[in-house]
């Protein structure tokens, strides 16, 4: 049978619907290859939680989700660093708002064999009167 759709499409829109259809539940990251990597995904996620990178509400929502997680107003936002040194390793990211600094040890399809007594350590050390 002859799909008289198909065949009337450009070699561009059949190349577009292919494109679409193989990538519909696809995230961003997996589209470029890039799913299996955990700097990619700390450095896009910082992106989202910056205030400062103009990225709509994600990093109010953000905001609002730790303060409901930990049950108090975290105050303005201060920092972020990626990639933050602890000695000889780094911790992933170290959110600083006013009142609470937030550390974050990302992980994919791996277990957690980083020194996080070290890194609650440092980032009280960086608290610095913040809880």
């Amino acid at each position: 049978m002859i799909n008289l759709v198909e065949d009337t499409m450009s070699e561009e829109d059949q190349i577009r619907d292919l494109y679409q259809e193989k990538n519909k539940f696809q995230t961003a990251l997996q589209i470029v290859g890039q799913e299996e990597r955990e700097t990619v995904l700390v450095e896009a996620l910082a992106f989202f939680i910056n205030p400062y990178m103009k990225n709509g509400m994600t990093a109010e929502s953000l905001k609002k989700f730790f303060e409901d997680k930990i049950g108090e107003e975290l105050g303005h936002f201060l920092t972020l660093k990626t990639e933050f040194p602890v000695g000889k390793n780094r911790l992933d990211m170290m959110i600083q708002y006013e009142k609470h600094l937030i550390g974050i040890e990302a992980k994919i399809n791996a277990s957690v064999d980083n020194p996080l007594d070290v890194y609650s350590w440092a980032v009280g050390e960086r608290a610095n009167g913040s809880e």
